[in-house]
This record gives C-alpha cells, sequence and structure tokens, in this order.
C-alpha cells in the first residue's frame, strides 16, 4: 500500500474529500469528468424549466419526463439547430400567433401546416393559395387567410394587424410588452422575468392547457418556444 505520508498533497486532497480533490487537480492543470461540467445545451435548459412547470401547474409530464431524459442525460443529447427558414417553422409561427388572438384563420392555416411539416421536401402549389383563394406566401412574405400579412422581413404580425415580433422583442395583441430579453411582462404591464410569467401563466391556464401548448415546441426555435410563452401569457388574462 501506497504511505500516503510520501505524498503529503494526496493526503491532503485524501482529508478535504472529492471537492478539494477536483480543486486541486484543476490547479495543477488537470481537468474532472462529471456530469455538472458538462455543456449544457438551450434545450435542456428549455425543456427542464418547462418539466418544472408543469408538474407544478398539476401534471405528471411524462412526455417531458422522457423529452429531459434525451437531451440533459440521455445518449441521444444533442444541441440541435431548428430549421426556421422551412415552410413548417412559418406556419406553426402563424398557427400560434392566430391562436393567441383566438382567429378563426386557425383551422384553415393548420391544413397547410400539417402537409408542410409532414412532406417538408414537396413544394406547394404555384401560386399557393388557401382554400379560400387567398395567397399563402409571395416571395419571403407571408399571409393569413384573411389576406392580413402575417410576416414581412423579420417582423411578424397578429392576425388583428398588431405587431407580434421584430428580433427578440415580443407585444401582446394589445400592444404592450411581453417579453423583451429575460425580461417578461404580464398582460397587465406588471414585470417579471420569463420563467416567472410561464410559471404564473401556467398556473392560470392549468396544467393540461399549458403541457399541450409547450410540449410540441420544445424541439423546436426559440422564437417558436417564446410564441408559445406569449400566447400562455396572453390567455391566461382571461381566468
Amino acid at each position: 500500500m501506497v504511505s500516503l505520508m510520501k505524498f503529503p498533497l494526496l493526503g491532503q486532497m485524501t482529508r478535504l474529500g472529492m471537492t478539494s480533490l477536483g480543486l486541486s487537480l484543476g490547479l495543477l492543470g488537470w481537468t474532472m469528468p462529471n456530469a455538472t461540467a458538462q455543456r449544457i445545451t438551450q434545450q435542456c435548459r428549455w425543456v427542464r424549466q418547462v418539466r418544472i412547470i408543469v408538474i407544478e401547474s398539476g401534471s405528471t409530464a411524462r412526455r417531458l419526463n422522457d423529452l429531459e431524459y434525451d437531451y440533459c442525460r440521455g445518449r441521444r443529447r444533442r444541441q440541435s439547430q431548428p430549421d426556421t427558414s422551412s415552410n413548417c417553422f412559418h406556419l406553426m409561427m402563424m398557427q400560434t400567433l392566430a391562436q393567441t388572438t383566438g382567429s378563426t384563420d386557425t383551422q384553415a392555416i393548420a391544413a397547410e401546416r400539417v402537409v408542410a411539416c409532414a412532406f417538408p421536401d414537396t413544394k406547394p402549389a404555384f401560386p399557393w393559395r388557401y382554400a379560400n383563394g387567398q395567397t399563402v406566401k409571395l416571395g419571403n412574405n407571408w399571409y393569413y387567410p384573411s389576406g392580413q400579412s402575417a410576416k414581412f422581413g423579420p417582423r411578424w404580425r397578429y392576425p388583428n394587424g398588431q405587431t407580434a415580433t421584430e428580433g427578440s422583442f415580443w407585444r401582446y395583441p394589445n400592444g404592450r410588452w411581453a417579453l423583451q430579453g429575460d425580461r417578461g411582462y404580464r398582460p397587465d404591464g406588471d414585470l417579471s422575468n420569463r420563467v416567472d410569467l410561464l410559471r404564473w401563466a401556467c398556473g392560470n391556464v392549468g396544467a393540461l392547457r399549458c403541457e399541450s401548448t409547450l410540449t410540441p415546441v420544445v424541439e423546436q426555435a426559440e422564437l417558436l418556444q417564446d410564441a408559445a410563452i406569449v400566447k400562455l401569457a396572453w390567455q391566461a388574462m382571461r381566468f
């Protein structure tokens, strides 16, 4: 057996425990592999927050438990890059914005979304129109079935014409601020942060609505996740 008296540094580290061991090895230029030192992806942070909030709202969050394992601890742990240029993404955004305002356009948008997401390599007919004859997309601009602009350049709009977002700043359908970076605002103007805003919204709309809104966007782009937060917060105002 090796005597610790011959290796005073090793003896000291042993007495202080594994925390000091890691610190001492770090000072010597070594690193110790452990789970907490691994890089946490954006998806992992998001799904963990959502899972905790949904459980607090009263759900078992079984699907979210599986996703949390996948993104944070599972073998398929990864940092994916959702395609924000696809027709599927744009129609998902439009449907979420229409649902936020309670627009009657949602069914027509959903019909186009189902096809675009199920068959991403299939090109739509040209010109691309809804069943009522209104244009879906013209160039890089997108439209609701009512003819109202949904996206022009980088700016997204609600079906009522109010700007929803341009970049990371979001507004509610009434024009009030919703999200500004890490800050979140309730529809009545009260300021908090985005996590507390989501917790408040889910507490008001209930676990079922919260989970059914958030689970489909866990693997989507952050912009679509923000749209889901704003949607829940706006709906929470009515509860």
